[in-house]
């Protein structure tokens, strides 16, 4: 069997907040250096319910992040 490490998100794990933490932490982190800016996000909850989260892809500290 297979073992991975636990994960805790720092947030209520609500959709709007997954969403936020992959847009704001996970996108910037696993694609920093690739040329390549994630500025939007939608989590879908059931067929009729969704989290969007987006940012401004030009914004200076966003560019920073991905670097």
């Amino acid at each position: 069997p297979s073992f991975k490490d636990i994960f805790v998100l720092p947030l209520n794990p609500t959709a709007e907040n997954l969403a936020y933490y992959l847009l704001h932490e996970v996108c910037p982190k696993e694609l920093k250096g690739m040329g390549v800016i994630v500025h939007k996000v939608v989590l879908w909850e059931t067929e009729n319910c969704y989290a969007e989260v987006d940012l401004d892809p030009k914004d200076a500290e966003v560019i920073a992040s991905y670097k």
